[in-house]
């Protein structure tokens, strides 16, 4: 005994894997940040937004696999990146925090300290 019957498959909502989030970068590094569709039918569509704007195309690139790349970041880069995949079916989105922080630059002149046996020496360093 056998039935027949009709499957329609409309469509998968998006689903995104996890990233590894980026620590704390420094300026002048390259940043990259992937945005891997696990599913979704149709294709869905994928767009970054940094802090809720759609991100401005002439200080990043986007590979194929959706991966945002930023070379030589700098302060202003820093913010909450939102990558976001859309198709007929529904949505799914990542949001990672980008702190990108200048490198540390030493202040303070050399100092030279005698040191006493039995005293404490504490050298002074003003940091930026």
């Amino acid at each position: 005994d056998t039935d027949s019957g009709l499957l329609t498959v409309v469509g998968i909502k998006p689903e995104l894997t996890i990233p590894t989030r980026p620590g704390d970068m420094l300026v002048g590094e390259d940043v990259t940040i992937p945005c891997q569709v696990a599913l979704g039918w149709p294709a869905p569509q994928v767009t970054w937004y940094k802090d809720s704007d759609i991100i401005d195309m002439e200080n990043v690139d986007i590979d194929q696999d959706n991966t945002l790349s930023i070379r030589n970041a700098q302060k202003e880069h820093s913010g909450d990146y939102i990558c976001k995949a859309e198709n007929s079916e529904g949505s799914d989105s990542l949001e990672i925090v980008l702190n990108v922080r200048n490198k540390s630059v030493i202040f303070s002149s050399p100092a030279h300290l005698e040191f006493n046996k039995e005293s404490e020496v504490t050298f002074d360093c003003q940091v930026q």
